[in-house]
């Protein structure tokens, strides 16, 4: 199976910012994903948590559950607070990535890049005159279509 995605492989920069683009974008990723299953974690477990702590007077197997599910909380908050930051790192990074390839890329590769298509261009024009003045010196008009 071939990808019909072509990777940008004939020049590295543009390759590094296209790369620092996944990375920014997997920062979001990792922030929703975190946010998500703390959520999620929370709200299974919240109307046991709240009947557990309006009891009076829990039993021992009461009392053992309610410490785990608020345990089991404050693990998904600190989770959460631990991937978040580095979904932010991730996208600091990417965003710097891609300024460094993009910019790079556009400042001092690029410009190289269109000389050269200008000087091909100028040359199939000078190569195109050359075969015109060529078959009119052998008798063919070539401006008629």
């Amino acid at each position: 199976m071939e990808s019909k995605i072509p990777l940008p492989t004939d020049n590295l920069y543009k390759f590094f910012a296209l790369f620092a683009l996944v990375v920014f974008l997997s920062g979001f990723g990792t922030i929703i994903y975190a946010t998500s299953a703390t959520n999620t974690i929370a709200f299974e477990h919240w109307v046991e948590l709240e009947s557990l702590q309006a009891l009076k007077e829990p039993t021992l197997e009461q009392a053992a559950r309610l410490r785990s599910l608020e345990r089991r909380i404050e693990v998904a908050v600190a989770d959460k607070e631990t991937y978040t930051l580095l979904g932010q790192f991730l996208i600091v990074a990417g965003v710097v990535g891609m300024y460094l390839g993009f910019s790079h890329w556009y400042m001092r590769i690029q410009p190289l890049a269109d000389q050269m298509a200008d000087t091909q261009l100028e040359i199939a024009k000078l190569q195109l005159l050359s075969l015109k003045a060529d078959l009119k010196s052998k008798g063919i008009d070539v401006d008629k279509p």
